[in-house]
């Protein structure tokens, strides 16, 4: 693909795609970008003009706050010295969350692994306390779906 000034062809899909910047000042007659598409579509007469879309990051993090990124920090073996380099880029939120991401990109793994592990000790111990009570297994698993606690 070409790029030119929020333009660029793409001929695997035969588009010539744009910015809405680019749209803006293309319509402005003489300007660069209005020669360019001129020029590109004489040369690519056939290409449509889509506009870029860009897409939103599929990963979100949510509830990662400075306090999170310490707290999680802290409980790693190399704490000590990754919290020296984390306090100097704290300060910038976006700076520290770029350091935390590169440094642990898998930190969701291992919470979403905790949860699991907390969830499996609620559950068996909800179902130790429902044994004791003398309720049979079928009724103990019918209130662990109920709770939502079945994994």
């Amino acid at each position: 693909m070409a790029k030119n000034f929020g333009a660029k062809l793409n001929h695997a899909k035969g588009t010539i795609e744009i910015t809405k910047d680019f749209h803006r000042r293309s319509n402005e007659y003489g300007s660069v970008e209005s020669n360019a598409l001129i020029q590109y579509k004489t040369v690519y007469p056939s290409y449509r003009i889509v506009f870029n879309t860009v897409s939103a990051s599929k990963e979100k993090h949510t509830g990662l706050t400075i306090a999170y990124m310490k707290d999680y920090i802290e409980r790693q073996k190399d704490s000590e010295t990754v919290m020296v380099d984390f306090e100097s880029v704290s300060a910038i939120y976006g700076k520290a969350k770029a350091f935390f991401l590169k440094k642990y990109p898998n930190h969701t793994a291992k919470i979403k692994k905790a949860e699991k592990a907390v969830n499996n000790d609620r559950v068996n111990l909800i179902a130790a306390e429902l044994r004791k009570k003398e309720i049979s297994e079928e009724e103990i698993m019918s209130l662990i779906n109920q709770l939502g606690l079945a994994s």
